[in-house]
């Protein structure tokens, strides 16, 4: 590894553990900022205990020391950054903020640390919303929701690759929304109340003959002024030394149909497309998260650098040739030739918030497989159209069961249905879900059969399967035929169960994993264990007869309730 990718591996994770800090920094404030929806007194409890904390030597200074390193790192990472075409709208938003936090921040450090350091005045609530200008919280309100806005976006850049992640994802969403809305509640609610109390409050609103407002505002102006100064000479700098690098050096990369771009040293395969306008998957955002990037190196191999240890670990999982790296992470000190190994399917610009569905994530799930019998010998009789009909009609009470129970139909395939459960949820619950749904789905079936009654001579009947484990949930398909899939061992297990329900003369197997993380009760039940087709090693299931009497089998009551 040479001594530039090991400066971007420290660089990466200086922002990340420093991110971090400062995010954990943030959400302190926040719930502390939230106390003053009690009012002030609890407010200014909470601040003691988080002053008591934060203001602490060695945490005081990590404090200050990781938001310098961060700015810094940040800057680092900019100015040599090859080419800013291909960020995902939420990274542009991410950049912009950071820039803003810087100013808007000033303000409030010193009305706050500054004035409490120099003047000996105490920093706190009732003298910061008494002493400050009406303005002064409004541009409080906005730090708070810039310096938020920001951090969440790196979190989540962070997290959503992370297996659990869609389980909870709902949850923390929520949790990023709730908190700056009662942060800025309880703000808003101790201003009134220190309104409401200033004829009784002796602050000296200038203590030691000096004027802190007239004082805050000149150095306020005067940072702000060098600091936008700073931002501009910093890109104008960045542009001078990025033209000169391209037009006296340069690296030819090869695209196997026939392209050539010519990049700069030290830029990575991902850029060197993105630059070029070259359309190239990266749906992490070059991070290194994810492996859509990924390309086959035809020529020019001995000119990489060898991958980190992260690429390494990554390329393994996707059981990666010795000849595919991460476009994002591969920087060549000569001429290569490569092949992207994925369509771009994805938009350049497709942002963060819309990004999950199109990267794929996995997840722990439950599968329901569901067939049909008897309808392929009732339809022999039918015309075309009755027999459109009443598929629609099964389709519709099929999918309301499986949609009333939290699940999702995943395909039909002919008169079958795939139905999966746990995407926002844990597995447990998402068991108990595929179970109910099933139980929910014969129902509906009865309620099919009466409708036709007339034209049938033996009621329909259906068999089930239900499996859960590990899938990849992603969007996959072709130009505009784009669906949401899971894709998986226990996609495959799930509908060879469904297809022993034949052999076994059942309604339903469920995978014996399933039935112990549902908590049904099995004691009543038969036990097998065979092999599976697709399966190397054999699996152990359960037979039930009949679905509907799983309502006495299990505590379901509240789940099935919903359609039953």
């Amino acid at each position: 590894m040479n001594w530039k990718t090991r400066l971007i591996q420290i660089r990466t994770s200086t922002i990340q553990y420093t991110g971090w800090i400062l995010f954990f920094y943030a959400i302190t404030h926040l719930l502390n900022h939230a106390l003053g929806i009690l009012g002030l007194g609890p407010l200014e409890q909470g601040r003691l205990i988080f002053i008591g904390f934060w203001r602490f030597g060695v945490l005081e200074w990590l404090v200050i020391s990781s938001a310098v390193l961060h700015f810094l790192m940040v800057l680092h990472k900019l100015f040599f950054k090859k080419t800013f075409r291909g960020l995902h709208r939420a990274e542009w938003i991410q950049i912009i903020l950071g820039f803003l936090i810087a100013v808007t921040l000033t303000h409030h450090i010193m009305e706050t640390k500054i004035a409490s350091e120099l003047f000996d005045v105490t920093d706190s609530y009732t003298y910061y919303l008494y002493w400050s200008p009406g303005y002064s919280i409004w541009i409080f309100i906005s730090t708070l929701i810039i310096i938020w806005w920001h951090g969440t976006i790196g979190m989540r850049y962070f997290l959503q690759q992370k297996s659990w992640y869609s389980q909870w994802s709902v949850w923390l969403s929520g949790l990023a929304v709730g908190l700056p809305i009662l942060a800025i509640a309880g703000i808003v609610n101790a201003q009134q109340e220190v309104d409401r109390l200033a004829q009784m409050l002796q602050i000296q609103s200038n203590p030691q003959g000096v004027d802190l407002y007239q004082w805050e505002e000149s150095w306020t102006y005067t940072f702000t002024g060098l600091y936008v100064l700073f931002v501009l000479i910093f890109f104008a700098i960045r542009k001078v030394l990025w033209y000169l690098n391209k037009r006296h050096r340069g690296i030819d990369v090869k695209y196997l149909e026939g392209t050539v771009v010519k990049m700069m040293p030290g830029a990575s395969l991902l850029e060197a497309s993105l630059q070029a306008r070259i359309p190239h998957a990266h749906v992490c955002g070059g991070r290194g998260r994810c492996s859509t990037c990924r390309v086959e190196i035809i020529t020019g191999m001995e000119h990489l650098p060898p991958p980190s240890p992260a690429e390494s670990e990554l390329l393994a999982r996707i059981r990666g040739s010795h000849s595919m790296r991460l476009a994002c992470q591969t920087r060549p000190h000569k001429s290569v030739t490569v092949h992207p190994l994925l369509l771009p399917n994805v938009s350049l610009n497709q942002s963060l918030w819309d990004k999950k569905n199109y990267s794929g994530t996995d997840c722990d799930v439950a599968i329901l497989f569901a067939d049909l019998r008897g309808f392929t010998s009732m339809s022999e009789n039918k015309l075309p159209y009755d027999v459109v009909f009443v598929l629609n009609q099964y389709f519709q009470f099929m999918g309301h069961a499986v949609e009333s129970q939290g699940g999702r139909i995943d395909k039909f395939i002919g008169d079958a249905i795939m139905a999966v459960f746990g995407h926002d949820c844990p597995l447990a619950v998402a068991c108990q879900q595929s179970i109910a749904a099933a139980r929910s789905m014969r129902l509906q079936l009865d309620r099919l059969n009466n409708q036709l009654k007339d034209e049938l001579s033996v009621p329909l009947s259906m068999g089930f399967g239900i499996h859960c484990g590990r899938v990849i949930i992603g969007e996959m398909g072709y130009k505009d035929s784009f669906n949401l899939v899971a894709i998986g061992d226990a996609t495959n297990t799930a509908s060879r169960l469904e297809g022993l329900t034949k052999e076994y003369a059942c309604e339903l197997i469920i995978s014996e994993d399933a039935a112990h993380q549902s908590g049904i009760l099995v004691n009543n039940l038969e036990r097998h264990e065979r092999e599976i087709r697709g399966r190397q090693k054999s699996m152990a299931f359960y037979v039930v007869k009949e679905v509907k009497s799983l309502q006495n089998m299990t505590n379901l009551q509240e789940v099935s309730g919903k359609t039953g």
